[in-house]
């Protein structure tokens, strides 16, 4: 049996191999992004929680 039949891979090829770049590319944007909603979430926590701290006379320590 060679490594084309059966359970085994395929060479990707011509158009196969474009529509996995293609996958791939929206996969990383999709990851970026939602590094980036997560990074602003945390800053308006942070601004959030050091707001709160301030009002309530409490000192607030950022850790990073």
């Amino acid at each position: 049996m060679s490594g084309s039949e059966g359970r085994g891979w395929a060479p990707v090829t011509g158009a196969g191999r474009q529509l996995l770049r293609e996958r791939l590319i929206e996969a990383i944007d999709v990851i970026r992004s939602q590094a980036v909603v997560a990074e602003r979430a945390a800053q308006a926590f942070d601004v959030v929680g050091e707001r709160s701290a301030t009002e309530s006379g409490h000192a607030v320590t950022a850790v990073r």
